[in-house]
């Protein structure tokens, strides 16, 4: 074989490698873009979907609550410890939130049993945008865990015994507000 088909091969090889590598490490996180959610029954009228794709209140509307939900399905990443033991289950979000008159709050439930159960709630009031306009990431990686101590946190989800789901309030406080929801994400970070 000529030297430089050597080359060829061998760079295209590494070059799958890589991107399957990276390919896997994407496919680990749970993830979803906004316009998959379904809005409540009371809110789809104000709910818009974007071609970003995200989902936001309507500009017509003045001032609302749109509350949206997002089924949380089992990946691998998720029902596993991450890459260490003590590696925490993070969740994200990709939220518009950068007036004083929008808020976003996006909230990952367990169900077992009738009542759903709060573990994690990611907030732009508390994570202030900061001059940020348009998009912004908002993230915790402090899910409370089962009472195994004081700091313990969540590292898996456990599908055999519950339903996950996230639930995104877009609050739009009066008319200048425009609160929205791009994406949303579960996963280890990767260290």
């Amino acid at each position: 074989m000529p030297r430089f088909l050597n080359r060829r091969v061998i760079g295209v090889a590494v070059a799958v490698l890589a991107s399957a590598v990276t390919l896997a490490a994407q496919q680990a996180w749970w993830t979803t873009i906004a316009a998959t959610g379904i809005p409540n029954s009371a809110s789809a009228w104000m709910v818009q979907y974007n071609y970003a794709p995200s989902m936001s209140i309507k500009s017509s509307v003045s001032s609302g609550v749109a509350l949206i939900k997002y089924n949380v399905t089992a990946t691998e990443e998720l029902t596993r410890v991450g890459p260490s033991e003590s590696s925490p289950l993070c969740f994200t979000a990709a939220i518009r939130a950068d007036t004083a008159a929008s808020r976003v709050r996006v909230t990952l439930y367990r169900v077992q049993g009738a009542t759903p159960q709060a573990l994690g709630t990611l907030d732009s009031d508390a994570a202030p945008a900061n001059g940020v306009t348009g998009y912004r990431e908002i993230r915790s990686c402090d899910l409370p865990g089962p009472s195994v101590g004081p700091n313990a946190t969540v590292s898996t989800l456990d599908f055999y015994d519950n339903a996950y789901y996230v639930e995104v309030e877009l609050t739009k406080r009066d008319s200048t507000g425009n609160p929205g929801v791009m994406r949303i994400g579960l996963g280890h970070e990767i260290s």
